[in-house]
């Protein structure tokens, strides 16, 4: 009798950990788990006293665990790295972003900022708020956070979009990122 394995993961890598599951499936005929969630959910399922055999988060989390006892260090592998990505309304003028006063200045006059609410996302718009006051400085900006999977047409309509998992979203997977 094959045992299961369950697996938790972040969802930026849900295209390539699904292929993974259904090769290690096809080969060994071993029954995979897998849930996805964002960042800080992992966590809440983890102290809430799920159990996993497998844990695929960025490292931030992964720390805790350790740190928490609830997940080894020992054994931990780095399985890919997410980037990050501007983009505008088709037809806008492309924002200066090539230095920190320049990317700070289109953030403070953007009409509209949308970005995930996983970690990459959480950690994006604490940054902005610490370093660019982007809520206090335009009071009209329309800060967002959605998933990938919420992103409407209207959000790629905004004036500035950042978006997390550029190798792995949905909404950029097929974006030419070399």
């Amino acid at each position: 009798m094959t045992s299961e394995i369950t697996i938790l993961s972040a969802g930026a890598v849900a295209p390539g950990i699904t292929k993974v599951a259904e090769a290690f499936r096809g080969e060994t005929r071993g029954a995979v788990k897998i849930s996805f969630a964002t960042a800080p959910a992992i966590l809440k399922r983890i102290d809430g006293g799920e159990l996993v055999d497998i844990v695929i988060a960025p490292p931030s989390v992964l720390d805790e665990l350790a740190n928490t006892w609830k997940a080894s260090a020992v054994t931990r592998v780095a399985v890919g790295r997410i980037g990050v990505g501007v983009m505008v309304r088709d037809g806008a003028p492309l924002p200066k972003i090539t230095t920190v006063e320049e990317f700070t200045q289109s953030l403070r006059s953007a009409e509209s900022l949308v970005y995930n609410q996983a970690s990459t996302g959480i950690y994006l718009d604490a940054l902005f708020e610490l370093h660019g006051h982007i809520r206090a400085t335009n009071p009209l900006n329309d800060v967002m956070l959605r998933s990938a999977a919420e992103l409407v047409p209207d959000d790629y309509s905004s004036h500035l979009v950042v978006l997390g998992g550029v190798d792995w979203n949905t909404a950029t997977k097929d974006f030419d990122t070399s």
